[in-house]
């Protein structure tokens, strides 16, 4: 008489113990732990403390369907999400909403309307007849400023080679901002110091990247100035949940908008702030004193590892 099994799928440990935790780690945060170079948004720390790792399609446990999922990688949550191990409806920055902001065109002839936007045209023909030099030229799809090149005359675009799929007049800048939001929510303001040259000047090769030095403002509000442009950014592209908005103002104080960026990092306290708008958006109730004060240890920390990088401010570009 053979025995009769009643096996079970366990649980990873991970998945297991963290559970207990109360408030903390009730959400999921899909990312690819496979970089191991600098990760400015320490997602290793937030999943040691605070959110639980989705990191690989194929898994040995099961997850928990009632939690949400914070998207940090496409290529993962589509493949889980296909094969109903997430459900679509707990997914922030779904993958198809991800894809709508990545193009940089697709983000200009969105926007193409909007006064906060420099002049934007999208072919080398049209850059040399309707646009003022200089101008910034740009790939669709590259980050960290890969493939971006500064233009000040037309000779110098008409015998250049490169491709290109944006081109936008350049605007005297006077300062540059990152803002990081959730939904209309601000986690993080900065200010943005260009480091080298391509990115004060925009001149160099097409592979070097742009560097640039950020700065934490404390703040919990969106400054008056930028509340215009973030109501056109919502009305815009509104099934984006988590986002970066690129800010310039101009030398006359006239404020534009260069980017949206649906998967930016998350530096300083940024991590702990997303996970707590997440939870009280999700669950709808606030957390209690008890996690709000570890939570704030943890947002403390971040931000002294952030501050430690270099010089007050943490850097994006090589």
């Amino acid at each position: 008489m053979g025995i009769k099994s009643n096996f079970v799928k366990v649980k990873g440990y991970t998945q297991f113990i963290k559970e207990e935790f109360g408030e903390l780690f009730k959400a999921l945060l899909v990312y690819d732990n496979t970089n191991k170079g600098t990760d400015i948004s320490y997602k290793e720390y937030a999943t040691e403390n605070f959110m639980l790792p989705l990191t690989e399609k194929k898994l040995s446990y099961q997850i928990n369907q009632k939690y949400p999922v914070i998207n940090y990688n496409n290529d993962i949550s589509r493949y889980l999400i296909e094969n109903k191990l997430i459900p679509l409806e707990n997914v922030y920055n779904k993958p198809d909403d991800v894809k709508s902001v990545s193009s940089k065109r697709n983000f200009h002839m969105t926007m193409e309307k909007s006064k906060f936007v420099p002049k934007t045209v999208f072919s080398k023909e049209d850059a040399l007849e309707n646009l003022s030099f200089p101008i910034i030229a740009k790939p669709d799809n590259n980050h960290s400023g890969i493939g971006i090149q500064s233009f000040k005359l037309k000779e110098e675009l008409r015998e250049n080679k490169d491709e290109f799929e944006v081109f936008s007049e350049k605007i005297k800048i006077d300062e540059e901002f990152r803002l990081i939001l959730f939904k209309e929510h601000p986690l993080l303001f900065m200010k943005r110091e260009a480091l080298n040259k391509k990115a004060k000047e925009g001149t160099g090769g097409t592979d070097e990247a742009m560097k640039f030095g950020y700065t934490k403002v404390v703040l919990d509000y969106i400054p008056d100035e930028f509340k215009e442009i973030l109501k056109e950014v919502r009305e815009n592209f509104s099934k984006v949940d988590i986002y970066a908005l690129d800010l310039m103002k101009d030398e006359d104080g006239a404020m534009y908008i260069i980017e949206i960026n649906s998967q930016p990092g998350l530096p300083y306290d940024a991590s702990v702030k997303l996970y707590h708008s997440i939870y009280n958006d999700f669950y709808d109730k606030e957390m209690s004193e008890d996690t709000m004060h570890r939570l704030g240890n943890f947002a403390s920390d971040l931000d002294m590892k952030t501050i430690q990088n270099t010089n007050n401010r943490f850097i994006i570009g090589t």
